[in-house]
């Protein structure tokens, strides 16, 4: 059981002998043990003979002669009666002494240096170290034995405030009447939880941290300021919890809502590689402060119920995407999707609930807003730009559907292919179906807000642009300008949607045009869509944006319901700053203009262009850069709208910061939008790209 060796100061004529009476080792108890019942020992006691001094020794006992630790206890100690009078009770100050079993030598748990005194009782104890006195954790006068180590097991009794002074790491901690206040530290629990029998846990801007890397561990129903979930196995709330600061997931654990709730003040960061698992629970967003959700690395994160309930600010979704399973409130505040996604998987009509002009889905950008849909229901959308409120509503009347659902961004500017309208909308709508297919027929109604009106609103359609031309409600809409809704039944397909007053029959449907410096010359692409009674274009040039001269005429098409591509080169541009537009004129003379067109010569601005945009059929098109750093590094990516990655191309710039390239769109690549993004000095440049 017991063995003892190295001796600091032996000589000839010491010696230390050691004996005890017939107590048994079977059993922890606490007779005759201090601080009943944070302390257990056996009852067998040591007593000590010594001649001389021979210094410290080392003492060990054999841990597989002893009972099974009790639950809860973790440290060996011996326990040492200073006035060697038998009574291990009494806890006047130096009555007796806690030494750890600190080292572990195969099954010995020993310790070195241990000095005797002459006649010392002492027995082997298990203690749970107690916070007896009000202090700080690092303060040895706070504790019933020592100030606790990395790793320990510790509780704090009733009566005890005890107070961080840095961060902290324990195995597990019991609050038993006491208050822990953090103050601003981190308090990391590496196996097991908070035991929250009494008292309380004071999160004072610290942070508490689960990091046990296996099994199953209660997170505890508390007030934190930044909780922090890491390691592996799983985090199970066992209660509903507030978080005033940050939730963070890192690692690869699980944190499992287990049906309880979450309110969260802070941010939402999840690795990619950790999963929260929703059930029957609700997450709500709150506060005052701007708030994110991040999945860092990308993925989705899934909620079951998901609450926008915010007194000011909005809530972004800054990275990833984010799923709701059940229902999405909107209380208060708007989510910002920018260019990340949000999926409401339900296709219920009360799958978004609340929303209205101070929450709603800011769906302005490149993510999208997808929704779950089926036969005859009446979904009301909420969803909106930057600074307003634009609804939609859309009913599917007919259509095979496979796992339906609709996907819709928004775009606060006018429709780039409006054409020369007077009267039209700066905003449009763009709806792309999900499992959707077969004879469709759907309604759908457009609220816009005032501001965005120009002309007179009274002469509105609804105009929907499909493969690079217009289809307008022709008279069948229904049009509410009290109440700014516009309504189209009967709907066969999906596309962009916008308001024109006039205008949608033109001669001339531009699709683009674009004017690229190409070393010393500009070149000039136009393309359109559509030409009815077209004679001849005019390219013009200004130097100010006001005067413009002639260059050069080109023969139109006369009448053409196919894409057309037109370019001209300036082999002879003014120095610095151009501007440049195309003047069309039909059959009977009337006139009509493009888009302006500006490019710098000399010192080149930054210049990004893709052409011809929308990409024809065969899918091939170039990317021209003028104006970037010479001989860097320039990055191609197309994505389509699941986020997968369809073309890819790498170059460099030259000597001049000029770079041109031509990219194959795969023969597989449906008709629809994709996104363009061109890497370039370190940052990224966004375009839409259709393909017809």
């Amino acid at each position: 059981l017991l063995a003892m060796d190295a001796p600091t100061s032996l000589d000839s004529g010491d010696y230390l002998y050691l004996g005890h009476d017939a107590g048994t080792i079977a059993a922890w108890g606490n007779t005759n043990a201090p601080n009943n019942p944070y302390v257990e020992r056996v009852d067998r006691t040591w007593r000590v003979d010594k001649i001389n001094d021979i210094g410290g020794i080392r003492l060990g006992f054999d841990t597989t002669a002893l009972p099974a630790k009790p639950a809860g206890f973790d440290a060996y100690y011996l326990l040492i009666d200073n006035d060697n009078d038998g009574d291990f009770t009494d806890v006047a100050d130096g009555e007796f002494t806690f030494v750890r079993l600190n080292e572990r030598f195969g099954p010995l748990a020993r310790v070195s240096g241990v000095d005797f005194i002459d006649g010392a009782l002492f027995t082997i104890a298990m203690a749970q170290n107690v916070a007896v006195n009000d202090g700080d954790f690092d303060d040895p006068d706070t504790w019933l034995i020592e100030v606790p180590l990395d790793g320990d097991e510790v509780v704090i009794g009733t009566g005890s405030d005890v107070t961080l002074t840095e961060d902290t790491e324990l195995s597990e901690i019991t609050i038993n009447g006491g208050n822990l206040n953090l103050m601003g530290f981190t308090l990391t629990i590496t196996e097991g939880t908070i035991n929250l029998i009494g008292g309380n846990v004071i999160p004072s801007n610290g942070t508490i941290e689960y990091a046990s890397t296996s099994g199953t561990v209660c997170v505890q129903p508390l007030t934190y300021h930044h909780l922090l979930v890491s390691g592996s196995g799983t985090k199970e709330l066992c209660g509903d919890i507030v978080v005033n600061g940050d939730l963070q997931i890192n690692g690869d654990p699980t944190l499992d809502a287990n049906g309880h709730n979450i309110e969260l003040l802070g941010n939402w960061n999840s690795a990619v590689s950790a999963s929260f698992a929703p059930q029957a629970d609700q997450v709500t967003f709150s506060g005052t402060a701007a708030q994110t959700i991040s999945k860092t690395g990308g993925g989705t994160e899934a909620f079951n119920n998901l609450i926008i309930n915010k007194t000011t600010n909005d809530v972004t979704i800054n990275e990833g995407n984010v799923q709701v399973n059940n229902t999405l409130t909107l209380t208060s505040g708007d989510v910002i999707l920018g260019a990340n996604n949000l999926v409401v998987n339900s296709n219920s009509t009360s799958a978004i609930q609340g929303g209205g002009a101070t929450s709603y889905i800011n769906n302005e950008g490149t993510g999208y807003l997808q929704h779950g849909v089926t036969l005859t229901n009446t979904y009301a959308i909420p969803v909106g730009g930057a600074t307003e409120y634009a609804p939609l509503t859309f009913t599917l009347n007919s259509a095979t559907l496979s796992s339906a659902s609709i996907r819709m961004t928004q775009t606060d500017s006018p429709h780039p292919a409006r054409d020369n309208a007077t009267i039209y909308l700066t905003r449009y709508w763009s709806i792309t179906p999900v499992g959707i297919s077969g004879s469709i027929d759907y309604d759908l109604t457009l609220q816009y807000p005032e501001s965005d009106v120009v002309g007179d609103e009274n002469s509105f359609r609804m105009a929907k642009y499909t493969g690079g031309s217009w289809t307008e409600s022709e008279g069948t809409e229904i049009l509410d300008t009290g109440n700014n809704t516009v309504t189209w039944n009967g709907i066969t397909s999906f596309s962009d949607y916008t308001l024109l007053g006039n205008g949608t029959v033109l001669p001339v449907v531009w699709e683009q045009f674009r004017a690229v410096a190409d070393g010393e010359a500009v070149h000039l692409f136009w393309t359109t869509s559509e030409e009815v009674n077209n004679d001849y274009f005019t390219v013009e040039r200004s130097l100010d944006g006001q005067t413009w001269e002639a260059l050069t005429d080109l023969p139109g098409r006369g009448f053409s319901q196919a894409s057309v591509a037109y370019d001209w080169v300036d082999n002879s541009p003014a120095p610095l700053t151009s501007y440049y537009r195309i003047r069309q004129t039909d059959f009977d003379g009337e006139i009509g203009y493009s888009p302006i067109r500006t490019v710098t010569m000399g010192t080149l601005a930054l210049n990004i262009a893709a052409y011809p945009n929308p990409v024809p059929e065969s899918g091939q098109f170039q990317v021209a850069v003028q104006g970037g750093t010479p001989e860097s590094e320039v990055r191609v990516q197309v994505i389509d709208l699941t986020g997968r990655q369809v073309a890819y191309t790498t170059g460099e710039t030259n000597s001049r910061g000029q770079w041109k390239h031509e990219l194959q769109l795969p023969s597989s690549a449906p008709t629809g939008a994709y996104l363009l993004l061109i890497e370039l000095d370190g940052q990224v440049h966004r375009e839409k790209l259709m393909l017809r």
